[in-house]
C-alpha cells in the first residue's frame, strides 16, 4: 500500500513541477525577454530586461556626465549637437527592475544622468539588499566629439569612450577603462582593472593622467608626440618606445622620469600592481 500512495505523489509532484516550468517558460516569451542559462538548468528565464531610448540637445562644447552604480558604460562620439541615451536595465525579477530609476537633467549647457535606487531596505525574502543581486543598468551613450566629458564613472563596470576630442574625467572602482581615438586633457583611473588610452590627437599644453592600483596602465601616442613624462609603479615593469630611462628599483617597483620631443604634453601614470607602457601608435601627421 505504501508503494502505491508513494507512486501517486511522485506522479503529482512530476506534474506540478512541469506546470511551473511551462509557467515560468511561458512569461519570459510574453514579455519577449531573452531566456538565461543558469547553473544545472539551461533554458530557465531568470533575467528581466527594460530599454529606454531617447536623444537630448546638447550644445557641442556642453558638458556630460555618467554615473552608475553596476552595469557598463559606453561612450562614442559624433558631430551632431546632441545627446543619444541608450539604457538598459537588467534585473531577475520585474520588481527589482522597479527598483532602478533613471536620474536625467538635460540642458543645451549641460547633460547628465545617474541610476537611483528606490529601495535600499533588506529584503525579508532572500535576505539580500535590494540594491544587490542581479540588478544593473549599461549605458550607451553618443555625444557631441567636442563636448567635455566632465565625469563618467562607475562603481562595478568596465567603460569604453571612443572618439572624445576635449576634456574626458573617466573612472571606474572594479572595471577596466580603455579609450581610444582620444584628443584634448585625459585623467582615467581605476582601482582594480586596466587602463588604456590611445590618442590619434595631441595638443600642446594638454595634461594626461593614467593610474590605477591593481591593473596594467598604458598609453599610446603618435610617433610625433612630445612630452614631459613622470611614471612610478610598486609592482610591476615600466616600458617605452620613446627612449626614456627606466629605473629599476632595487627592491620595489620601478620609475620612469624623462622628456622626449617638445615635451608639451605633461603625462603621469601610476599603479600600485600592474606594468606601465608608453608606446607608439600608427597615427601619423
Amino acid at each position: 500500500m505504501y508503494w502505491l500512495i508513494s507512486i501517486i505523489i511522485a506522479i503529482l509532484f512530476s506534474v506540478s513541477a512541469t506546470s511551473g516550468m511551462s509557467e515560468s517558460a511561458s512569461v519570459g516569451v510574453a514579455t519577449g525577454e531573452r531566456p538565461v542559462e543558469r547553473a544545472g538548468k539551461a533554458n530557465v528565464p531568470v533575467d528581466e530586461t527594460e530599454r529606454f531610448e531617447q536623444v537630448y540637445s546638447l550644445n557641442l562644447d556642453g558638458t556630460v556626465k555618467a554615473s552608475n552604480i553596476s552595469g557598463d558604460i559606453k561612450v562614442s562620439t559624433w558631430d551632431s549637437p546632441q545627446v543619444r541615451l541608450v539604457a538598459t536595465k537588467m534585473a531577475e525579477d520585474r520588481e527589482r527592475l522597479k527598483d532602478m530609476e533613471l536620474k536625467i537633467e538635460s540642458t543645451p549647457g549641460a547633460f547628465s544622468v545617474k541610476v537611483k535606487y528606490r529601495n535600499h531596505d533588506k529584503d525579508d525574502n532572500d535576505g539580500y539588499w535590494r540594491n544587490s543581486g542581479r540588478m544593473s543598468v549599461e549605458y550607451e551613450l553618443t555625444v557631441p566629439r567636442t563636448a567635455v566629458l566632465e565625469k563618467i564613472s562607475s562603481v562595478s563596470g568596465n567603460i569604453s569612450v571612443d572618439g572624445a576630442g576635449n576634456e574626458s574625467n573617466v573612472s571606474s572602482v572594479s572595471g577596466d577603462v580603455r579609450a581610444s581615438n582620444l584628443g584634448g586633457t585625459a585623467k582615467l583611473s581605476s582601482v582594480s582593472g586596466t587602463v588604456e588610452a590611445d590618442f590619434s590627437n595631441v595638443e600642446a599644453g594638454s595634461r594626461i593622467r593614467l593610474s590605477s592600483v591593481s591593473g596594467s596602465v598604458v598609453l599610446m601616442l603618435p610617433s610625433y608626440a612630445g612630452a614631459s613624462v613622470r611614471a612610478s609603479t610598486v609592482s610591476g615593469k615600466i616600458t617605452n618606445d620613446f627612449g626614456l630611462e627606466v629605473d629599476e628599483g632595487k627592491y620595489v617597483g620601478s620609475s620612469m622620469k624623462g622628456t622626449f620631443g617638445d615635451g608639451s604634453v605633461d603625462v603621469k601614470m601610476s599603479t600600485v600592481s600592474g606594468r606601465i607602457k608608453v608606446g607608439k601608435n600608427s597615427v601619423e601627421l
